[in-house]
């Protein structure tokens, strides 16, 4: 059971790390729920402590986060700020502490 534990984690980071699994059409949020699904399945988290495993206000502050960050791309910040930054290069602007 442990080393399927194991495997599981690999994979799922790796999927993470690398955006989809090499081969597969499936994204981060697919990776995390296939290897959610084979946990449970598999008995590693069992079925009554389901909702134990997951801390809500983490999955609301993280869906709060990826609602601001679109709204941020959208208005076009992030291409701005990206320009911005590459128009700086050669110029003698330094970050200090």
């Amino acid at each position: 059971m442990t080393y399927l534990i194991t495997v599981l984690f690999g994979v799922a980071y790796l999927g993470m790390a690398l955006g989809r699994l090499p081969g597969l059409r499936i994204d981060r949020t697919g990776i995390a729920m296939i290897v959610a699904v084979v946990l449970v399945a598999a008995g590693a988290v069992p079925i009554n402590g389901i909702t134990g495993a997951i801390h809500f206000p983490t999955l609301l502050l993280l869906g709060g986060l990826m609602i601001f960050s679109a709204r941020v791309g959208a208005s076009g910040f992030y291409d701005a700020a990206a320009a911005w930054i590459a128009g700086q290069r050669g110029s003698r602007f330094v970050f200090s502490a």
